[in-house]
């Protein structure tokens, strides 16, 4: 993982830190699934918080939880670029700030 997650301090970020070791696993994976109620998002930067649990299903209740999660790896999937200014691609979608 290398330099990969050092800020100025030279300390590694533990969450972009988390998130390389998971997609190690499969650089291709576009979607993550998990079920369990103690599940989490997989985070870019710590600086990045968590969305506020979501309300209780509004049919039956039931709290809800973390289950699935887009990968920025599909925006390499969907191709999602296009022409910048300066001719430079530039991505359409910015996942992950």
């Amino acid at each position: 993982l290398g330099q990969v997650g050092k800020e100025g301090s030279g300390k590694v970020d533990p969450e972009l830190l988390r998130f390389k070791q998971r997609t190690q696993r499969d650089k291709e994976q576009c979607l993550r699934y998990c079920f369990s109620p103690t599940a989490r998002p997989l985070l870019l930067h710590s600086s990045f918080t968590p969305p506020n649990p979501p309300p209780a299903c509004p049919l039956c209740g039931a709290p809800r939880h973390f289950e699935f999660q887009v990968m920025p790896q599909l925006l390499f999937f969907l191709k999602a670029e296009e022409e910048g200014r300066g001719g430079e691609k530039e991505l359409e979608m910015e996942w992950g700030k």
